[in-house]
Order: structure tokens, then C-alpha cells, then sequence
């Protein structure tokens, strides 16, 4: 069977390196696979392709950021990540990855798509090689008008409109349009969504784009040659930790974000230490994964280490 993963960031570092992770894990299982991205690639990888060209490429990454900072003055980000309002033609990425294909699909797993793909590259992928295509879910908006986390509300469960992420009255706006238009393409397609987590799972079942297609839950792959329990103490000791103490680990990119739950960590560990002897306070450290951030570091009520 023959695979291709399409991603938008560059697999080599960050995110990205989400796509060589699968495509090793599938190759290692007897698949062909290849990864075709919208990124300029610092390293060479085998079977990675992009579908770049250097010129036109920078011209659509100002172009996809003045776009943004256009929807931004509209948009509640800070809450609801609205990033996928504008679902026009995404310079025939679409086409671009059919000329990039060297081998002939039966299946197109979609990880990152933001600025690479939209729902009408997708469906034009499905109809032009009557490929499978697996839109594995990182977040909400696969199944909503443009937003990443609905959080409250339930207008993807019918026909959004009305968006408290764009601060609309209007129940035919820009995510009214953008969800029926999902709705629209997905129903004659053969596009099917992946949940990654137990959280999106349900969100799914809820979901008015895809209430007639199966539901899944994958988890990512790791490389459990790498990622595997260890000797806890020599892991301490490599990473300078003190040995005897509890230590609780809290991880987030950017502990800024709302959603990552940083305001309720405080106030969590704050009421832990309320209710702890001196003895015990003294004996938990911190652990913080993620970008440092010293305001809302001199918060935390323990020792710790970012």
C-alpha cells in the first residue's frame, strides 16, 4: 500500500518532526511512504518532498501574514485560534502535490495543513486519485467554521454562524459559509477523520461535517527506542534534579495560551502548598517544559527548574 503524509511544517525540527516519525513507524510496518510538505526543508530527507518554489513561496508566507493580521482585527484569538477563515484557493497546492507524487496514493494522511491546505485540496486530492484521505485531527477545526477550540459553544454540532470568535450576529457569516461548504465536499468524498486524542474523539461524534463518516482514535507513533522507561536516578542526575524529592512535571509550548491551563496550574499548586506541613512543601519540586516566561514564573509557590 502507498502512502502519502502531507504536512505543512518542515519535518526537521518542531512539529514537524511529527511526519518522519509516522513515516518511519509505517515503513518499519511494510508500507511505501513518502512525505510531501509546503515547507523550505533544511535537511535532506529521503522521500521527503517539497512543493515549494523559493520566490513564490516567500511571496505566500507575507501574503498568508497580512491575511492573518486582516482576520486578527476580526477575531477573538485568544481564545478561539481563528486561522482557517479564509478557505480561497490556496495557489493549487492541491495540483502542486499531484506533479510532486512518485508514487500513486492509496491513502493521503493530512497532519499540519494550516497555510497548506484546505477542505477543497483535500476533496480535490480524493477525486483526482481516488486515494483514501485520513484528516488526522490535531485540534477542532477539521470539523468547524474556522476556529481551532469551540470551547462552549456548539455551532459545529449544526451550522455555525453567529461566531463569538469573530464577534458575529449574523448566522450566515464567514463560518456559516466555510462549515456548509465542508459539509457540501466531505458527504461526496471519501475523507474520513482521525482523532489523536480521547478529548476529540467525543468532539467528533458531535460533529455536523462528519455525522456520516466512521470515527477514529489513533494515537500518534513515537520512536520507543528512544522514548522507553529508564533508570530514574540516572535521569535525575543528567538533568541536575534532585534525587530524593517528589517532582511534578508540567509542559506547554507557551504557558500564555488559555487553553493550556496555566491559571488553574497556579492556583492548584497554591492550594496544594496551603494544605502540605514544612516538611513536605520542601520535599516537591517543579519541572516546567515549554518556552520560559520569568512574569508568570515567580508565580509558583515551589523550586523548580524550566
Amino acid at each position: 500500500m502507498n502512502i502519502v503524509i502531507l504536512s505543512a511544517p518542515d519535518p526537521s525540527k518542531a512539529s514537524g518532526i511529527v511526519a518522519i516519525d509516522l513515516m518511519n513507524c509505517l515503513n518499519e510496518a511494510g508500507f511505501n511512504t513518502q512525505i510531501i510538505t509546503n515547507a523550505k526543508l533544511e535537511k535532506k530527507h529521503k522521500n521527503v518532498y517539497s512543493i515549494i518554489v523559493p520566490i513564490i513561496h516567500e511571496y505566500n508566507r507575507y501574503k498568508n501574514k497580512i491575511v492573518s493580521l486582516f482576520w486578527r482585527k476580526k477575531t477573538d484569538n485568544t481564545n478561539y485560534y481563528m486561522y482557517s477563515l479564509d478557505i480561497g484557493d490556496l495557489a493549487n497546492n492541491a495540483k502542486k502535490i499531484v506533479k510532486k507524487l512518485t508514487i500513486k496514493p492509496d491513502v493521503f494522511i493530512v497532519l499540519f495543513p494550516q497555510y497548506f491546505l484546505n477542505e477543497n485540496d483535500l476533496y480535490y486530492l480524493t477525486k483526482k486519485t481516488n486515494a483514501l484521505v485520513l484528516w488526522y485531527m490535531m485540534d477542532m477545526a477539521p470539523m468547524t467554521g474556522g476556529c481551532h477550540y469551540a470551547w462552549n459553544c456548539l455551532g459545529y454540532t449544526k451550522e455555525c454562524g453567529c461566531c463569538p470568535g469573530i464577534n458575529s450576529n449574523d448566522k450566515n457569516d464567514q463560518t456559516h459559509l466555510n462549515l456548509l461548504n465542508k459539509i457540501k465536499l466531505f458527504e461526496n468524498s471519501n475523507i474520513i477523520p482521525v482523532a489523536g486524542s480521547e478529548w476529540l474523539l467525543r468532539q467528533l461524534e458531535t460533529s455536523s461535517v462528519f455525522k456520516n463518516k466512521p470515527h477514529y482514535k489513533v494515537h500518534l507513533p513515537i520512536n520507543n527506542s528512544i522514548f522507553k522507561p529508564g533508570n530514574k536516578l540516572e535521569a535525575r542526575n543528567q538533568l541536575k534534579l534532585p534525587l530524593e524529592k517528589k517532582l511534578i512535571v508540567f509542559g506547554a509550548v507557551n504557558v500564555t495560551e488559555i487553553r493550556k491551563g496555566y491559571k488553574e496550574l497556579i492556583e492548584s499548586l497554591k492550594l496544594l502548598k496551603t494544605r502540605l506541613k514544612e516538611e513536605e512543601i520542601k520535599n516537591i519540586y517543579l519541572i516546567i517544559a515549554g518556552k520560559n516566561n520569568e512574569t508568570l514564573i515567580k508565580d509558583l509557590p515551589f523550586r523548580h527548574t524550566f
